[in-house]
């Protein structure tokens, strides 16, 4: 009797390892988190307009992340030392330009970034 336990026991051990070893990674508990760096994560900026001048300065940036998770604050930044980020995806034009300059805004999170661009443009 404490035999067939034992037997029944290990094996239902080895079956937990088993599913523990497999179902996680395929299953509900994939890695889907952004703030995870190993997670598989799709993002999308979505941005209120695509050109910017001095005379209406502020475009408002939004990045969408699929699988949506519970909230992670990204890093928002720009490549044109003209365009600051104001907070929450907002930047704004602080210099005119004289001609059409393209402007590249990336968001980063601990698993991925993406890039979007916009053009600085002469008032007209």
């Amino acid at each position: 009797m404490v035999t067939r336990f034992l037997r029944r026991a290990s094996l239902a051990v080895v079956f937990v390892a088993i599913a523990a070893a497999t179902g996680c990674d395929l299953g509900p508990f994939a890695r889907v988190n952004p703030s995870d760096p190993d997670a598989s994560i799709t993002i999308t900026i979505v941005a209120s307009r695509d050109t910017v001048t001095i005379g209406n300065p502020y475009i408002a940036f939004q990045a969408v992340v699929e699988p949506a998770t519970s909230p992670v604050f990204p890093t928002w930044e720009s490549n044109f030392a003209g365009f600051v980020h104001q907070g929450d995806g907002v930047f704004r034009l602080t210099s005119p330009q004289a001609s059409v300059v393209p402007i590249d805004v990336r968001v980063r999170f601990p698993a991925g970034s993406k890039v979007y661009r916009v053009y600085g443009a002469p008032d007209p």
